[in-house]
């Protein structure tokens, strides 16, 4: 998870550079996240989409497109589409709702704020 955090960012980060990175078979890779809730793909996406919302939260009059290059994503276009998917409304809803003071419901909170809420569902 330490390699994830750190590359994340980059937005050509996949399993095969994590395992290479990590000196593993992407076999062994796949092997040793079956073990856990997500495999190697929602980890990274994950935490590509955590980052995101949080840009959206913190800054909230930053462009989308240089968000989602921030967070490892090759373009706006692609973050809107996982965006959507993993939290039910687009990145600039999301916005418009966080920025109007519109509580956000259980799905577009982050596990840990969940776990927070008593809620604990994963997300994404």
């Amino acid at each position: 998870m330490d390699v994830i955090e750190r590359r994340y960012p980059d937005p050509a980060f996949d399993a095969v550079q994590l395992a290479d990175e990590l000196h593993v078979s992407r076999r062994q890779l796949y092997r040793y996240f079956a073990i856990g809730a997500r495999t190697v793909h929602e980890s990274i996406l994950g935490r590509r989409l955590a980052a995101a919302r949080g840009l959206i939260l913190s800054a909230p009059h930053r462009d989308l497109e240089s968000i989602a290059r921030e967070c490892g994503f090759v373009d706006a276009a692609a973050m809107r589409t996982r965006f959507n998917r993993a939290f039910g409304t687009s990145p600039a809803a999301f916005r418009r709702a966080a920025v109007d003071g519109v509580p956000l419901p259980g799905a577009m909170l982050l596990t840990a704020e969940q776990a927070a809420a008593g809620r604990h569902q994963p997300v994404a």
